[in-house]
């Protein structure tokens, strides 16, 4: 569905008489929603932006907001080449309005500085290990369900409002992103996946399973991402059934990761209420994991993802993959065991994880102060 807010803004602009101004409260993931590049590089490129303020989470929060306001103040006229933004009435900081680039970052120029210092400091996630969204089912109710007890090879579970028997082999945990702690997963449903561990999908189930199948084959063709194979084809498993899989939820208020195969749950499957990246061995996995659940990797991620209702924001592909790897070396060594460690239960103090992953980064003083500030004011 299109955002109106962007075209009540171009047609704002249309009617401004040159040099004249424009006030506009709009929603304030037209600041770094996909959708709103084509009007953001516009914006940029031939008007002078005077004001952007976001209301914060605190306030936004005081009057349930389900869509957060952004105040906008601009005028009709080409920037001058060192004109800087404003983004709070009372504090004269701002940024500079050739900075702003594909996706706006309204953070002062310290903590801007401290981001870049961030994204530089290793390989972005990204390169090395790109996200993708979990295992789709296409019909949760028919896959996802509520198990009931165990009893050797056989499963009492809850699919399809139907209380049944099950062989267990085609059971495995279903992890959605409600179920993901840092550095922890806590499965409570089962997700009916017959799919080895390559992914490819047996063409004959045990018995009760086909005959359950059987049972809504109908339904199980009419899904929309089904093509061909077998009706208990699930899709989009490379990522959620690969090795070394980092996995955090696509919506939460910050960025919080497992090293899924560290866990008692290394047989989950998660579903696509996660992303996953697939790292390419166990050790890198652990960093991943590390540097996502920093106060580092919060400052980042809330100042460019998207923002959902309730203070909560999408942590998707493009927000997560522009999170830096620390290179190898000794800091990276010493954060990788502190991650294996909290995988374990022995969880450090936020401020001891903050300061490994620095430390493997290489972040300086200043800037891990400015980030500090910035995670601050996020929450």
């Amino acid at each position: 569905m299109p955002d109106l807010s962007v075209a009540f803004l171009e047609r704002a602009l249309e009617l401004a008489a040159p040099g004249g101004a424009v006030g506009l409260l709009l929603p304030s993931k037209v600041v770094t929603a996909a959708y709103g590049q084509a009007v953001r590089s516009h914006l940029v490129r031939e008007t002078t932006i005077a004001y952007l303020h976001r209301v914060s989470d605190q306030d936004a929060r005081g009057f349930g907001a389900t869509t957060y306001p952004l105040a906008a103040v601009l005028k009709k006229c080409a920037p001058q080449p060192d004109h800087s933004v404003r983004l709070d009435f009372h504090d004269p900081d701002g940024v500079r309005q050739r900075w702003l680039g594909d996706t706006w970052v309204l953070v002062p120029e310290r903590e801007r500085d401290a981001l870049v210092e961030f994204h530089a400091a290793g390989t972005p996630l990204a390169r090395l290990a790109p996200p993708a969204l979990g295992a789709k089912t296409g019909a949760d109710r028919l896959f996802v369900g509520e198990l009931k007890r165990l009893d050797g090879d056989w499963a009492t579970v809850v699919l399809d409002g139907t209380e049944l028997s099950i062989e267990t082999t085609v059971l495995r945990p279903a992890l959605r992103g409600r179920d993901v702690r840092p550095f922890e997963a806590a499965p409570t449903q089962v997700l009916l996946c017959a799919h080895r561990p390559a992914g490819d999908c047996p063409t004959r189930l045990p018995p009760r399973a086909a005959g359950y199948i059987a049972a809504r084959e109908r339904r199980l063709r009419a899904r929309v991402d089904y093509q061909t194979g077998p009706p208990w084809t699930l899709f989009r498993l490379r990522a959620a059934l690969a090795a070394n899989r980092v996995v955090w939820p696509d919506i939460a208020r910050q960025p919080i990761a497992v090293a899924l195969d560290e866990t008692p749950f290394a047989h989950a499957v998660p579903l696509n209420t996660c992303y996953v990246a697939p790292a390419p061995d166990r050790n890198t996995a652990l960093v991943i994991a590390a540097v996502l659940n920093s106060t580092w990797a919060m400052a980042s991620a809330t100042s460019v993802a998207d923002e959902a209702r309730g203070g909560y924001r999408r942590i998707n592909a493009r927000v997560a993959g522009a999170i830096p790897v620390p290179p190898p070396g000794p800091a990276t060594t010493a954060l990788c065991a502190l991650s294996a460690a909290a995988h374990d239960g022995n969880r450090p103090p936020q401020d001891d994880l903050d300061d490994a992953v620095a430390e493997a980064l290489g972040l300086s003083a200043s800037a891990r102060d400015a980030l500090r500030r910035l995670a601050a004011h996020r929450r």
